[in-house]
């Protein structure tokens, strides 16, 4: 159940069907190993996973909240296996959530002997650097891009910047240190393929058609200090791990 509960995490962020999947996996063997040892579960009338959860005894044991989750997780397993519509980080990362929340719940109602924190959290993975002007964010930048592209926990990497003499600085970088990461310049090749893109806030809300202007991006941008994450920038850009450096 670890290994794949691991594959879970792992794609969240660049498969999320693969995440899905496995996320779905996970809860049926989670949820196989609770009726085979809690004896006051009774046996559904389907052995498959939306019988094994709706057993009323299996409901009154985890609870409507937990409940819920599990039910989220099964759906968004059955949608990854059986539709064909376009899944986006955010189904991976949701079912990674809800998994986490399932068998932490588990470990604390079932384990013997270490249990895991109370005040253990869930969290996606995110950052923020600090760094003084002249202190090498770009090169740092790039050595944290190149790791998650190796480590297949980023496809695309989304490099900003609020001015476009900092975009024309980091695409020369990327070119120099990175070059494998076929480099684009977004501010003069809109078109262009590649693995890591860099642009300034203004291009990528002309680009994504946002509904809120650029200026209200950069103040979102400001108020998350150096970082912007998938999240704020929706729509297609929920693909990408997101950089946002300021001189």
């Amino acid at each position: 159940m670890y290994e794949s509960a691991l594959r879970v995490e792992e794609t969240a962020n660049t498969d999320a069907r693969t995440s899905c999947f496995y996320a779905r996996r996970t809860l049926e063997m989670a949820v196989a190993w609770l009726f085979q040892h809690d004896r006051s579960l009774k046996l559904p009338y389907q052995p498959n996973l939306n019988a094994f959860i709706h057993e009323p005894t299996f409901r009154t044991v985890v609870g409507d909240a937990i409940f819920t989750k599990a039910n989220v997780i099964r759906s968004l397993g059955n949608k990854a296996v059986h539709e064909n519509q376009r899944m986006v980080p955010a189904d991976g990362q949701a079912a990674t959530r809800e998994l986490f929340h399932f068998c932490y719940w588990m470990a604390r109602t079932f384990g013997r002997r270490a249990r895991p924190d109370p005040s253990l959290t869930f969290n996606l993975r995110k950052a923020l650097v600090v760094m003084a002007t002249g202190a090498g964010k770009t090169r740092t930048v790039i050595a944290l891009a190149d790791l998650l592209m190796r480590c297949n926990w980023a496809k695309r990497v989304l490099f900003l910047a609020d001015r476009v003499a900092l975009v024309n600085q980091a695409v020369n970088a990327f070119k120099k240190h990175l070059p494998d990461s076929s480099p684009v310049n977004l501010v003069t090749e809109k078109n262009s393929d590649g693995r890591v893109f860099k642009a300034r806030l203004q291009v990528i809300a002309e680009l994504d058609k946002l509904t809120v202007d650029a200026s209200k991006v950069e103040e979102r941008a400001a108020a998350y200090g150096d970082q912007l994450t998938a999240e704020q920038l929706r729509g297609e850009l929920a693909g990408y791990w997101v950089v946002f450096e300021r001189a």
